[in-house]
């Protein structure tokens, strides 16, 4: 008979219970595990000896060989890194937002709400019978 191993299995298996080292020698030769437990077990181990790694992404310029960073890249002084750089494009220049025809219109509108009149307000209603 064959067993397919899980991973809590297989992490308990190495912490070296006898009960269950007993039951591994037992079926030694009909005991297997899945490609997904054997890379969750080899990242726990890499994790183990390199210590955990840090992804953050962080904005700043290039200025020769040095690079000025926004912000602090919270890691120790002189610890070594790798960096992947992605260049930013600089912005787009301003296009004109109004057109033309909207220019004038505000211009109108200008001329309109600038009459000198203060209690237009008062008068909204002159027109009506």
């Amino acid at each position: 008979m064959s067993f397919l191993l899980d991973t809590d299995t297989c992490s308990a298996h190495l912490k070296r219970p006898a009960g269950l080292m007993h039951r591994f020698v037992q079926h030694s030769g009909g005991l297997s595990i899945s490609t997904i437990v054997l890379a969750r077990r080899l990242e726990y181990d890499r994790h183990e000896k390199e210590g955990p790694t840090m992804t953050k992404t962080l904005h700043g310029k290039v200025h020769g060989r040095t690079i000025e960073l926004n912000e602090d890249p919270g890691v120790p002084e002189g610890q070594e890194v790798e960096i992947q750089m992605k260049v930013i494009p600089p912005p787009a220049p301003n296009k004109p937002t109004m057109t033309p025809g909207l220019a004038e219109i505000y211009a109108i509108l200008g001329e309109r709400f600038d009459t000198g009149e203060t209690d237009i307000a008062e008068r909204h209603n002159e027109h009506q019978p």
